[in-house]
């Protein structure tokens, strides 16, 4: 999946790096389960994994947003430009125009600390 954010975000700096203030990525991926009872017996846990991507854009003082759980190449074109359109849009009827300070670029990950894990509970 890094490689795939990576691809991403190159292909995001080509496409805006001329007509957007900020362009960022978030990439998620979801894991869960679920337990269910019927008739005072359980069924069987499903399990179940969603990844996916939003791109959002500031162009011209406006907010542009897109997002997809396909992780192709052409994809990746199609949703960074229509985050870039829905800005354009969005600025039709923006009448404040949003400004950012100047940060630095960074990269972070963040996974919720467990004490213990959750699927390795005995059913």
């Amino acid at each position: 999946m890094i490689e795939n954010a990576r691809q991403i975000v190159d292909l995001m700096h080509k496409l805006t790096a001329k007509s957007c203030e900020h362009a960022h990525l978030r990439v998620e991926q979801i894991e869960s389960e679920r337990l269910s009872t019927s008739s005072q017996k359980t069924n069987p846990i499903e399990k179940s994994v969603s990844t996916g991507y939003a791109v959002r854009v500031l162009k011209d003082g406006s907010w542009g947003f897109a997002a997809s759980s396909k992780f192709d190449p052409s994809e990746y074109e199609r949703v960074i430009k229509l985050a870039i359109a829905i800005a354009d849009a969005s600025r039709k009827v923006n009448s404040h125009k949003v400004k950012f300070a100047e940060l630095s670029v960074g990269e972070r990950k963040y996974e919720t600390p467990l004490e213990s894990d959750p699927f390795a509970l005995p059913f």
